[in-house]
């Protein structure tokens, strides 16, 4: 992404009107709160802390009613035929432009109150962290669609395809009416509007694949499996709390409190439960997984508020398949991607809940069977008698530092956290020593396997490994790293591997360094060509 200093055009338009009233409707609950709250303290100003709280609330009222205004009066969107621009700030004013090429994923979120408006929340992505990505906070479903419409198309990085003829993947290629648009408008004079009226290809679904759509049972299982349920079901029971204990209604309580403690303690549990499951399940309903016909994956899901996550195929970096002890019991994998912008990933990109084997072996073969074998984590079952073994002996282990640590007088708290921090150190240290490595070389993809506590397999595509390291002893490498980038730089280590393949992955990168030079090389040597004949031009000129 290239910033340079603010440049307004004719061309640039704001985000819509409608996206003040979108703006005020989202945070009227918050904002209704805070009027409340300064009322009661200009009321009441003996209530501590008194002045002090109206101030506070004042200053988050008037962020409320001012920063909408602010987003809205400052942003400016340009859509060219090689480019996407927005620059907004007023004091500090930016631009940003992201060329199509480079754009990696497209992901839309609809909040209730955007969708009332028929607005959408956009952030698109070039790879890495949020100082790569443009977040446009409200814009019409016309102009999203425009963007997806521009944003498919060839993968033209440092390597080019011709750098990697081994590559024998599909590349993503312009549509004619694209192609046919982008060389017959100037670019200049392309405004927002203009390209909101032309509706792209990917919105029509005739060549969508549905690789999984998920059920209300897949959701509540998974909700289950993960965790997720305490999370959520925590905080707002927390929140429920609160808001009891500021009305004065806690004594509702109290006819629950009858079956004593135990029978109040499992209806407490029952109720984060049930909010934890239901919260997880509106957030996730609907999910569903397509590919479209140039390998686009496409992710939708939310019921209250909407996402749609667009993942170019050049963004793919790897295939991650994972269960945990409970899963090995129950026969369950669950899918995952790595991509270029994983550090903001939903979920850790989890394109599937956990399902059963069967189910995500079928969607592996049809959707990504040119990166992971049919031999895979899908398609055997391992009951966890060795996970839990290893378990119990890394727990035993961390448990008897930490009565070690506390026999000899140190306070207990202190204990648990030193045998916490020693259990933890004992499973990074012990990854390496269970990860196996193999080099695919007719998929070119590198199988990083690890049967721990957690099975974990990661199909990284060879392509976006940038370095191998070796570990030589007694004449015979004994340790490998590979380092990659996903959203950030990355790296897995492992004892087990073939020394072979390990040979034949380090000249595979080796070659593409050195075409990459070549290109790199033949690019300058152009530029310098271009300029040469520029002068040659000015100075004919000048004598004319």
């Amino acid at each position: 992404m290239s910033e340079r200093p603010s440049a307004p055009t004719e061309a640039s338009e704001r985000l819509p009107l409608s996206y003040l009233g979108a703006s005020y409707l989202a945070h009227a609950v918050t904002t209704i709160g805070t009027v409340v709250a300064i009322t009661v303290f200009l009321l009441n100003p003996d209530i501590w802390p008194g002045q002090w709280a109206i101030a506070v609330f004042g200053a988050i009222f008037l962020f409320r009613m001012i920063d909408p205004i602010y987003e809205w009066g400052t942003t400016r969107i340009r859509l060219s035929a090689d480019e996407l621009t927005v620059t907004n700030g007023l004091i500090n004013r930016r631009t940003r432009s992201i060329p199509w090429h480079a754009v990696r994923t497209v992901e839309s979120t609809a909040p209730w109150a955007h969708r009332l408006f028929s607005l959408v929340r956009v952030r698109i992505a070039q790879g890495g962290d949020l100082s790569t990505q443009v977040t446009l906070a409200g814009i019409t479903r016309e102009l999203r669609d425009t963007i997806l419409e521009y944003s498919p198309v060839p993968d033209t990085g440092a390597v080019e395809p011709e750098a990697d003829a081994d590559n024998d993947r599909p590349e993503r290629e312009f549509s004619a009416q694209n192609a046919a648009a982008a060389l017959n408008t100037p670019a200049a004079s392309r405004t927002v509007r203009d390209e909101a009226t032309r509706r792209p290809a990917i919105a029509t679904g005739t060549s969508d694949t549905v690789l999984y759509r998920a059920t209300l049972l897949d959701l509540v299982v998974a909700s289950i499996l993960f965790g997720r349920f305490a999370l959520i079901g925590v905080a707002i029971a927390f929140a429920l709390y609160e808001q009891l204990e500021r009305f004065g209604l806690l004594g509702i309580l109290t006819f629950f409190q009858g079956g004593g403690a135990i029978g109040f303690a499992v209806f407490v549990a029952l109720v984060i439960i049930g909010i934890g499951i239901t919260a997880s399940v509106v957030r996730y309903a609907r999910l569903e997984v397509r590919r479209v016909s140039d390998g686009a994956i496409i992710v939708t899901y939310g019921l209250v508020e909407t996402h749609e996550r667009v993942i170019d195929t050049a963004a793919i970096t790897g295939v991650v398949l994972q269960r945990n002890i409970l899963e090995m019991l129950l026969g369950r994998v669950r899918l995952a991607l790595l991509t270029t912008d994983t550090s903001q990933q939903f979920g850790a990109n989890l394109l599937l809940p956990s399902l059963p084997r069967a189910t995500v072996a079928r969607i592996l073969a049809a959707g990504f069977g040119d990166r992971v074998p049919e031999s895979n984590l899908a398609t055997r079952r391992r009951l966890p008698l060795l996970p839990a073994l290893v378990f119990a002996v890394v727990t035993a282990l961390a448990s008897a530092l930490g009565w070690w640590l506390h026999s000899t007088g140190v306070a207990l708290g202190l204990a648990i956290v030193a045998g916490l921090i020693g259990w933890a150190v004992l499973v990074v240290f012990a990854r390496p020593l269970v990860t196996r490595l193999d080099y695919d070389t007719s998929r070119g993809t590198v199988a990083l396997r690890a049967l721990f506590i957690v099975d974990r397999e990661t199909y990284l595509d060879a392509l976006a490994i940038h370095l191998v390291n070796s570990t030589v002893f007694g004449g015979r490498t004994r340790y490998v790293t590979v380092h990659y980038y996903a959203g950030e730089a990355r790296q897995r280590g492992s004892v087990w591997f073939s020394e072979q393949e390990i040979d034949a992955l380090q000249n595979r990168l080796g070659d593409r360094e050195q075409r990459a030079e070549r290109i790199r090389r033949a690019r300058e040597n152009a530029a310098a060509r271009r300029e040469a004949l520029s002068e040659i031009d000015a100075l004919v000129g000048a004598k004319e």
